[in-house]
């Protein structure tokens, strides 16, 4: 039934984009989800970004073939007598040069938008226990 006011064409968003939306502003204003699983609206709210970044990093990555890379930081492994800064330095690594380090698209994605991917898995756990 046509409302007033609505053009011709108009359809109302389906439910579940309602709540996606939802969701999504409750988790941009800082509320805290108050469904039964949480990480798993949080997970939801966030799903077109983590979809786009991931996207881009594979990309970077593998069509660009950039490596992701950090600089070594000395520690007490590294010298002679096992302490940071006394003595002789004898990992044979230096701090001015990037070395390259592997990583998990998804555990990023995961740490860079903040799930908790233990919780998410204990989530699972018990919507699979909810079913039986």
């Amino acid at each position: 039934m046509k409302r007033c006011g609505q053009p011709p064409d108009f359809k109302p968003a389906p439910a579940d984009e309602l709540e996606r939306q939802a969701a999504a502003f409750r988790a941009l204003n800082g509320e805290t989800p108050t469904s039964t699983y949480p990480e798993h609206e949080k997970l939801r709210a966030i799903q077109d970004q983590s979809q786009k970044c991931g996207e881009f990093f594979e990309w970077l990555t593998g069509t660009k073939r950039y490596t992701v890379g950090e600089y070594h930081r000395h520690d007490e492994s590294c010298t002679e007598d096992g302490t940071k800064g006394v003595g002789r330095f004898t990992c044979g690594s230096s701090t001015s040069v990037l070395y390259p380090v592997s990583c998990n698209t998804r555990k990023l994605l995961a740490e860079f938008f903040e799930i908790d991917e233990a919780k998410l898995e204990d989530e699972k756990r018990a919507m699979l226990a909810a079913l039986r």
